[in-house]
């Protein structure tokens, strides 16, 4: 459901109002490919909106080259404990691994900020920097594998693809710049471009990003990061440059994503869901995950001691991929087709 609502001297703005269960189903379906973000229901139902028009623009890019998302902040904060001794750095992640497992303490966002921003402390330079687009640690995802398949990708670093993009880059000493790359080698190109063109091409209307145009890309990468990121401020000189054509509130209000509340939804509405796309034998027959070490999970997160949604949703999709592109529409909902059958790239 959509409605258009506007005040005196602010833009036109919609508001979407996902109410069905039907409607949060689809957001799974439609969510399902390499990776999961909840995003993609929003982006989709933005472009509906358009759908009258043959193209839309939207905004992609612009904190991937200008700055604006919250690990930008929290890698230019690093000037103030980078500088430690690895002993007390290791110190640190061991306190935000204790505190990020307490009961309750991940149902606190600031509680779970710290714990994120600090849960890989000890670890080198651009370790930590890859560590800021992890949203679980290794050895929570490792945690729910099973033996064999645990076994069988012991070798594998998922930071790998990320650490080789840095190696690309050796004269680029700036750490923020470093992640930069990063976004737009691998978040911006894999994940945000990703759902946006989906989303598009599912109603034939074409999404163009124009602050993606090549000239502003290579402009910006010249920019030095002190004119991007200010303070908590993102995408600072890209703001300033628009100070006299939009209103202030607008250009410095606080930054929202185009989220869901997903964290509600798998408590109560998609709950049954849940239960049964994660059940016991579903995943048994599956091979990758341990059905305990899911239950679990999903245990803890309905009793608020964890905040396991983001991790409990990616294994939904991983389920339903396999159901869709791996077992296929004639097989049964979970056949015999697992793990052993697929690939593995150390």
């Amino acid at each position: 459901e959509s409605a258009a609502s506007s005040t005196p001297g602010s833009f036109p703005v919609k508001t979407l109002v996902f109410s069905s269960r039907s409607s949060k189903v689809g957001l799974l379906r439609r969510a399902t490919s390499a990776f999961a973000c909840s995003g993609v229901k929003n982006d989709r139902w933005i472009v509906i909106s358009s759908s009258r028009r043959e193209r839309v623009d939207e905004g992609a890019g612009g904190d991937d080259i200008f700055t604006g998302y919250r690990r930008h902040w929290a890698l230019n904060f690093e000037q103030r404990w980078s500088w430690l001794p690895h002993a007390a750095r290791a110190g640190i992640e061991r306190v935000a691994g204790v505190v990020g497992a307490s009961g309750g303490a991940q149902s606190i966002p600031a509680v779970r900020r710290f714990a994120k921003m600090f849960a890989h402390a000890g670890a080198d330079a651009d370790h930590r920097l890859v560590s800021y687009f992890m949203w679980s640690t290794d050895a929570v995802r490792r945690a729910l594998y099973t033996p064999e398949f645990a076994s069988r990708v012991e070798g594998v670093d998922t930071a790998a693809p990320l650490l080789e993009s840095l190696r690309r880059i050796p004269d680029e000493h700036d750490p923020l710049q470093r992640m930069l790359y990063l976004e737009a080698r691998h978040f911006l190109a894999d994940h945000n471009l990703n759902y946006t063109d989906r989303a598009g091409m599912a109603v034939g209307v074409e999404v163009r990003v124009p602050l993606l145009d090549l000239d502003l890309v290579r402009f910006a990468t010249t920019i030095p990061t002190r004119y991007k990121q200010q303070g908590r401020v993102g995408k600072a000189i890209f703001k300033k440059a628009m100070e006299p054509y939009l209103p202030h509130d607008v250009i410095y209000r606080g930054k929202n994503g185009f989220g869901v509340p997903l964290r509600g939804w798998l408590k109560n509405e998609l709950r049954p869901l849940v239960d049964e796309i994660l059940s016991a034998s579903s995943l048994r027959q599956r091979g990758i995950f341990d059905a305990s070490a899911v239950r679990r999970l999903i245990q803890l997160d309905a009793e608020g001691r964890i905040d396991g949604s983001y991790t409990i949703f990616a294994l939904i999709c991983i389920e339903l991929w396999f159901r869709r592109f791996i077992d296929g529409p004639g097989l049964p909902r979970t056949s015999s087709v697992s793990f052993q059958t697929l690939r593995v790239i150390p």
